[in-house]
């Protein structure tokens, strides 16, 4: 391992991670949603059509405090919510239009900082850094495939 290699990316990822999370809350914060809020329609993006169980399991709350956010959700029509055609007891979660739209309205905003960013670097380094970050998401690709590959089911 390349320990010059690993200081430097950990640098990158702390800087870029705090400017995204910077976007992120400032975009939630302007349109008066909730961090969980937030987290709940990712998760549902992520995951197309999950359960409330799921959802509060990944949340780390109860399905009752699950229930109530996705049925303010619901009424923000930002979740569509129906019976799971499987299991009559259980919900199935997913996002309405409006619930997508604001999904990729965050991404925009969270990644915003990226354009005014590059517009700072010189021409002549552009290209070389751009070929390395495409080696970089290769590598990161295929990091994230063996990880599930090597994941045990639950």
């Amino acid at each position: 391992m390349s320990e010059t290699l690993s200081k430097i990316l950990h640098t990158w990822a702390e800087l870029a991670t705090r400017q995204s999370m910077e976007n992120n809350r400032k975009f939630i914060h302007e349109n008066g949603y909730s961090f969980a809020q937030m987290n709940s329609l990712f998760f549902i993006h992520h995951h197309k059509r999950c359960t409330v169980n799921t959802l509060s399991c990944h949340m780390g709350i109860s399905k009752a405090a699950a229930s109530q956010m996705i049925d303010r959700l619901v009424e923000l029509n930002l979740v569509h919510r129906e019976e799971d055609p499987e299991d009559r007891r259980s919900k199935l979660l997913s996002l309405t239009d409006a619930g997508l739209k604001l999904i990729q309205d965050s991404k925009q905003a969270r990644h915003a900082w990226i354009d005014l960013f590059c517009q700072t670097i010189e021409p002549s380094e552009a290209e070389p850094i751009a070929g390395a970050l495409e080696n970089l998401v290769d590598r990161m690709k295929q990091y994230k495939e063996n990880e599930l590959e090597n994941t045990p089911e639950k």
